[in-house]
């Protein structure tokens, strides 16, 4: 199992380290492609629909400790994911229908120009149309997690990354409208998704999904736990991203272009941690229904302790190289 960890560790930093440089090329075009104001609105649109999914913040933390705990039961897997799947479906119909029918009204919130009131309202309504395709097909992201298989879904999400960056940025090179770009994005993302879903049938074999409404007891114990995880991902989100939501309201949505520049690099930081610690959770709960729990001890005490070590390296590279970096994107 420290094979596994350490192992998993490695994909993920390595992956994110190759997303994180595409990105760095690639946002300067978007941005001076797109203009300023637009860029925001790109921006706030995600934001927003970041807001309305806290409903479900929760959840893949459930599917993650559930899937990790019986991942050598096909059957219970089976039952875990679809229950997952009906509960994200139901969500994601319902979230983006109050979306799509208030899309104008929340646009009315934010200090948006007139003439680009209109493209801001048709992202959001493109958006709450993909919420109920792309929320269910996220489940996969969190089995694979579960299962410990993150050389597998590092190289999805990568792929994921180069794939939207490509779509985006011929769009605007050949200036499609920003609905069409935003549509063909999340159809990549769609693609990827299913193919994530593909290696979660080669995983889990067979794999029965079945909307059986009569498994109340896993769905309660699922739910049970991952509203208990809906607190801390309130109050990360609340730290992280609430900024973008207050100063599209209080200042200009252009201002929002601006603050993500000068904050991108920390906001990567936070992800870094993240995914460095993120492995922790799956092999913990793993090795907690094995009942080894010096592993537990081991993980929480030595590999936070290295984990910090490696972290504080980036931290230094960051506030080295920040300077030249908002000066390169602005």
């Amino acid at each position: 199992m420290y094979k596994k960890f350490l192992s998993g560790t490695i994909y993920n930093v390595f992956f994110k380290i190759i997303s994180t440089v595409i990105l760095f090329f690639v946002t300067p075009l978007f941005i001076s492609k797109m203009g300023d104001e637009l860029y925001g609105i790109w921006l706030l649109n995600f934001t927003i629909i970041g807001f309305f999914a806290l409903v479900i913040n929760g959840l893949p933390g459930g599917v993650i400790k559930f899937v990790s705990e019986n991942n050598n039961d096909p059957n219970y897997l089976s039952k875990i994911i679809s229950i997952s799947l009906f509960t994200y479906l139901v969500i994601g119909l319902l979230l983006g229908s109050v979306i799509f029918i208030f899309s104008e009204q929340i646009t009315l919130v934010f200090k948006i120009s007139e003439v680009n009131r209109p493209i801001s309202i048709k992202l959001l309504k493109i958006a709450s149309f993909f919420l109920a395709i792309l929320w269910p097909l996220s489940v996969s992201d969190s089995v694979l997690q579960g299962l410990l298989k993150f050389k597998e879904l590092n190289i999805i999400r990568s792929l994921q990354v180069l794939a939207n960056s490509s779509v985006i940025l011929l769009g605007l090179i050949f200036e499609l409208d920003l609905g069409y770009i935003l549509a063909f994005s999340y159809s990549t993302t769609c693609i990827c998704s299913v193919v994530m879903f593909l290696y979660v049938k080669k995983f889990i074999n067979p794999l029965n999904i079945s909307f059986n409404l009569n498994e109340k007891t896993l769905f309660k114990e699922i739910m049970f736990f991952s509203i208990g995880l809906v607190a801390i991902e309130l109050s990360s989100l609340l730290a992280y991203q609430s900024d973008e939501i207050i100063i599209g309201y209080f200042l200009n949505v252009t201002d929002i272009s601006y603050y993500f520049v000068t904050t991108a690099l920390f906001f990567n930081l936070r992800i870094i941690y993240g995914i460095l610690t993120g492995l922790i959770l799956p092999v913990v709960f793993e090795a907690k229904k094995k009942s080894n729990f010096k592993l537990i001890d081991n993980l929480v005490y030595k590999g936070i302790r290295y984990i910090n070590i490696i972290f504080i390296t980036f931290v230094i590279l960051v506030s080295v190289v920040s300077e030249h970096f908002i000066t390169l994107w602005m």
